[in-house]
């Protein structure tokens, strides 16, 4: 998803998820928890989506103001992913 907007290094989310599913893997969680596992890891960078890409690229040193907004991608990605969660 984030990776569609040309937030972060392309097949980045693949790699963590291969990653946080190996780990799973060795300290030997369950089957439905490694799907879990690996299907969060490909949301990684969710938080990227609404940055300027000058901002997510960093293809300059960011002021102050980007800065601060570039480190609240985490909090925009806890937030989308709340508002995509299925009703249970």
């Amino acid at each position: 998803m984030a990776e569609q907007s040309g937030a972060c290094t392309p097949g980045r989310g693949r790699r963590v998820s291969a990653a946080a599913a190996l780990l799973g893997r060795e300290i030997g969680m369950s089957s439905s928890r490694l799907t879990m596992l690996a299907e969060t890891g490909l949301l990684l960078d969710i938080g990227f989506i609404g940055l300027p890409l000058d901002v997510v690229q960093r293809s300059r040193p960011l002021t102050d103001e980007e800065q601060a907004e570039f480190e609240l991608h985490p909090m925009r990605g806890l937030g989308t992913g709340a508002r995509s969660r299925p009703a249970v």
